[in-house]
């Protein structure tokens, strides 16, 4: 008998960090209207906070993104990244 019924189906993640700081207008949207005016991801209601959060629990990117199957690994990249902007402000 196969082992093929026991092993879980993964989508490969890709795992590469955003070269151009240019792509925050691309992924984080702003509006005082949604999420009390926090910074949020293209348009989801998903907050940067959201995964800040989730990745100080400490669940990785993977389990996010299995999680929350609409982000990317580049939308919590681009996030993190943010957040780091925004700190240093």
């Amino acid at each position: 008998m196969s082992d093929n019924f026991t092993k879980k189906k993964t989508k490969k993640i890709n795992m590469t960090k955003p070269n151009n700081i240019f792509i925050y207008r691309e992924i984080i949207t702003l509006e005082s209207g949604k999420r009390s005016g926090k910074p949020y991801i293209r348009g989801m209601r998903i907050t940067v906070s959201d995964i800040l959060q989730w990745l100080s629990y400490g669940k990785s990117i993977p389990e996010i993104i299995e999680d929350f199957p609409e982000l990317t690994a580049q939308d919590i990249f681009v996030a993190l990244e943010f957040a780091e902007k925004q700190k240093l402000s």
